[in-house]
């Protein structure tokens, strides 16, 4: 495995593995491609040191993919002929897309009150219980679903709730790769790569960091087909 890329299985714990991935991959794309390309590889036949770098690898171009260096990138994957690259990002939209007139679903809601539950610790959630939890999470404002996802007594399961919502929007999904304790969690990875309304080129950047069970599951879901070639490959 490159030297470079090889080096971030090292650091631990993640919050810190990923800006380093994120300088190794943007300080210079044409050689950085074809360092990912191996790592990828190296990954996908069961390197375990591999996996821990493509997991810091991918999540520094999720949360990136609109900058620069990321199109340089892909233009590299393109000039020097790297497959594994270039299908981390190929771009298109959407597999199925928000109905006129493109807004969310409302969860009768106020924003006031579903912070209010973003700011519950876990006691306090454990003594309201018949608080509208899912009409919460459920929120179409993304200031307020970044407020939940840092939230103390969210738990895994609002989390993925959060990531699996359809309909989602592009804000809110970015909201949920920005949060790297959420995007540590595999299931919650498989939730936004699995779920239709969600770009293929952010599912493409994480499907690399899912086991092979979620990837053979997604070769037979309802994803975009760019999503559901790369799972079968």
């Amino acid at each position: 495995m490159p030297a470079d890329l090889a080096h971030l299985a090292s650091i631990d714990p993640l919050a810190l593995r990923l800006p380093v991935a994120r300088e190794r991959l943007s300080a210079d794309p044409a050689a950085s491609a074809p360092q990912l390309e191996a790592v990828l590889h190296a990954a996908q036949q069961g390197d375990a040191r591999a996996r821990w770098s493509v997991l810091a690898c991918c999540l520094a171009l999720v949360q990136a993919e609109d900058e620069p260096w990321v199109e340089a990138l892909a233009a590299e994957a393109g000039r020097q002929e790297l497959p594994a690259v270039g299908a981390l990002l190929l771009e298109g939209d959407a597999h199925r897309a928000v109905r006129l007139p493109g807004r969310l679903p409302d969860p009768h809601m106020s924003a006031w009150r579903a912070l209010m539950f973003a700011s519950m610790t876990p006691l306090l959630r454990a003594r309201h219980r018949r608080f509208p939890v899912d009409r919460a999470l459920a929120h179409p404002d993304p200031q307020v679903v970044a407020r939940l996802l840092r939230g103390p007594a969210l738990r895994l399961g609002d989390a993925l709730a959060i990531a699996s919502r359809r309909p989602t929007s592009d804000a809110i999904v970015r909201e949920i790769t920005g949060s790297l304790r959420w995007m540590a969690r595999t299931e919650v990875r498989e939730a936004i790569v699995a779920n239709p309304f969600v770009r293929p080129r952010i599912a493409l950047m994480l499907l690399p960091t899912l086991l092979a069970p979620a990837r053979r599951a997604l070769g037979r879901g309802a994803v975009h087909p760019l999503v559901r070639r790369a799972a079968h490959a």
